[in-house]
């Protein structure tokens, strides 16, 4: 049996030149899969309007306030695809719808807008779509924008949980 000498072999089929260039491709397949997965999967932390978000801090700052002069506390119960909130403190009279604000830490797309009406025994309720079990930032504010709660919660849970003004 006779055997060709490694080095008579045509270069295409030798290991070495393939190794070689193996390593720039591979580089090269990583580069685009990540430029994929980041086009993808963008992440919306940063806003385009920041400076007009840092001006409009103030404003949160102040209906934070009120809600924490007034005394105003929310019980949030979710069950059957429902949010349900009661509210207690000195609301006045009370309006006759509430929008809770649910966002996601880190996933724009996940956030959801409930607008609540008021029942006839004087709490809340909502339909709530279908959440990912995950932390969500709660916002709970009147129909005018006077007051506003917020505060993070792990949705949809099982039990009811609290939400007031730290103070």
């Amino acid at each position: 049996m006779h055997r060709e000498r490694e080095d008579l072999l045509p270069w295409y089929r030798q290991f070495w030149p393939w190794f070689v260039i193996a390593l720039p491709l591979s580089a090269v397949i990583g580069g685009l899969a990540t430029v994929w997965i980041a086009v993808d999967h963008r992440v919306s932390l940063v806003a385009d309007d920041y400076y007009k978000e840092g001006l409009a801090i103030n404003r949160v700052l102040d209906r934070e306030r009120l809600a924490r002069q007034l005394g105003l506390e929310a019980d949030i119960t979710v069950r059957n695809g429902e949010l349900y909130i009661r509210m207690t403190g000195n609301l006045g009279i009370p309006p006759q719808q509430l929008t809770a604000h649910l966002r996601h830490p880190t996933r724009g797309d996940w956030d959801e807008t409930v607008i609540l009406q008021r029942t006839p025994d004087g709490d809340y309720r909502g339909s709530l779509p279908e959440l990912h079990h995950a932390n969500w930032y709660l916002r709970i504010t009147d129909p005018d924008h006077h007051w506003l709660l917020a505060g993070r919660a792990r949705l949809p849970s099982r039990g009811s949980l609290m939400l007031h003004v730290q103070g």
